[in-house]
């Protein structure tokens, strides 16, 4: 009983150590953003045609990025926790942001 205690402890502690960045910092400089990074905010908008899937994160910076992500398409209005890679759409010639979604989970 005390072992299911520290690992459930211990999870609460992990969870709440993850840092989530603004959508408007992220949207602002893509570049400064290497390897995966964690945001969180509301869905806006969802997309799935064909093999395209993804959705639009807002978050309280009030600023939105679109997320590709070939899971379950959370419901507009849902908030999530998303982790994933910041990509640009035309690649090194740059272009917006948007975030390759490795994870997405419902808050």
């Amino acid at each position: 009983m005390k072992l299911v205690f520290l690992v459930l402890a211990a999870s609460v502690l992990l969870l709440g150590c993850l840092q989530y960045e603004k959508v408007s910092d992220v949207v602002a400089n893509p570049d400064n953003y290497k390897g995966e990074i964690n945001l969180r905010g509301e869905v806006v908008d969802r997309l799935a045609i064909g093999g395209l899937s993804g959705f639009t994160l807002r978050d309280e910076s009030n600023a939105s990025i679109p997320v590709k992500w070939n899971g379950f398409i959370p419901a507009a209005g849902q908030k999530v926790r998303v982790s994933g890679v910041v990509m640009r759409t035309l690649g090194a010639l740059g272009g917006p942001a948007y975030l390759d979604a490795i994870k997405v989970e419902a808050e």
